[in-house]
């Protein structure tokens, strides 16, 4: 059996693995997100057929849906212009843009 000391060097390997940082990767501060947005590149996007989803995956609110064909489509109506989802796709099929309507 395991000791302590052994479980939590395990889990500290594991964490390494698994781990993400949910951050605000635009370097903005949260009292000024949306001021960009997300826009997705369907030429570089992938989903479509793969049914990929790393975006939806990581995206820290429920702004990025994915229909029955697996085409990726961005709710702007949740997304908070963090980032995550751009960072984290593999493609960079998402890029940040400057959201026009906070732009007044």
């Amino acid at each position: 059996m395991p000791t302590a000391i052994e479980e939590v060097d395990k889990l500290l390997e594991l964490s390494k693995i698994i781990s993400i940082s949910l951050r605000d990767t635009t370097g903005n501060k949260t009292g000024l997100w949306r001021t960009v947005k997300p826009v997705i590149d369907y030429a570089k996007c992938k989903n479509r057929g793969l049914k990929c989803g790393i975006c939806r995956k990581f995206c820290p609110e429920p702004a990025i849906l994915v229909d029955e064909n697996g085409k990726v489509t961005i709710d702007y109506d949740h997304c908070k212009g963090c980032g995550v989802c751009s960072e984290e796709c593999p493609l960079k099929a998402i890029e940040m843009r400057p959201d026009v309507e906070t732009e007044e």
